[in-house]
């Protein structure tokens, strides 16, 4: 028989047992650090929120208003002539409706929308600063531009708020909508902005009522001094309808088509085959 192990070779062969599985574990750890490492890296950069886009839409998101010295001239699309949907969620529903009307009849057609965006708070979506990119690349002669249903809410000018129902509030998103306008139209594209429609809840519709008095007083304005701008009234189409949505504001589908139709006779007005 042999000799019986002592207790010390039962202690290195633990302890070399031990070490073993300690550098199988880290082994594995090592490789999956490897495969998976790199898709768990995070930029350190403050990311714009995500736009939903369809098709060849430009949608590289800037950090800062680029000056117009990076900014190259716009470019169209060759071949027939092409509409560019930009706006908020309202603008996805009539927005899908109007891109495939207008493919159908012949023009070229792309959507880009974010949701519960506007142009009372650039800090959430900055419309402005996206879009003094976008229309340089965009390839389109007419754009449809839809925002409102989010902005019935203060507005912060010079780090003060101003409530909806004063003057202050108008004035302000009268500019805003005046500056959207003067970036595309100079940029010499059509402009074509889609209004809000109303709301089942009366406190709301008030304050959309608002928001659409100031945006047809600054579009009428610009349309007035020979800008290439037209204000669509959804509110008067639809007004008291009950094809909306949940929420009593968003149009339901059947609505988003009918106005997706509607529009698509302006556009043949304004940009003729």
């Amino acid at each position: 028989m042999g000799t019986e192990p002592t207790p010390e070779i039962y202690a290195r062969r633990r302890a070399g047992c031990f070490s073993v599985f300690v550098l199988v574990v880290v082994g594995i750890l090592v490789l999956a650090i490897k495969v998976f490492g790199d898709g768990a890296q995070t930029s350190s950069a403050d990311p714009q929120p995500s736009v939903t886009a369809t098709d060849s839409t430009p949608l590289a998101a800037t950090s800062s208003a680029p000056t117009s010295s990076t900014i190259p001239p716009p470019t169209f699309a060759a071949g027939a002539p092409k509409i560019q949907i930009y706006g908020d969620s309202l603008a996805t529903g009539y927005g899908t409706a109007l891109k495939a009307y207008a493919r159908d009849a012949g023009y070229q057609a792309d959507l880009a929308s974010k949701g519960s965006s506007g142009l009372t708070r650039p800090e959430f979506f900055d419309w402005p600063n996206h879009l003094n990119v976008w229309l340089n690349n965009d390839g389109a002669r007419l754009v449809v531009f839809g925002v409102g249903g989010n902005d019935a809410q203060p507005i912060t000018v010079n780090d003060q708020k101003f409530d909806v129902t004063t003057p202050e509030w108008s004035a302000e998103y009268g500019a805003r909508v005046r500056a959207v306008v003067d970036m595309v139209t100079s940029r010499g594209k059509q402009l074509l902005w889609v209004g809000t429609p109303d709301a089942r809840d009366d406190g709301f519709t008030a304050k959309l009522s608002i928001l659409r008095d100031a945006t047809r007083a600054a579009i009428d304005a610009a349309a007035a001094e020979g800008l290439p701008v037209r204000y669509y009234d959804t509110w008067s189409q639809f007004m008291g309808s009950t094809e909306r949505g949940s929420d009593g504001f968003h149009l339901n589908q059947a609505a988003s088509r009918v106005l997706g139709d509607s529009l698509l006779v302006v556009v043949k007005e304004m940009l003729p085959l």
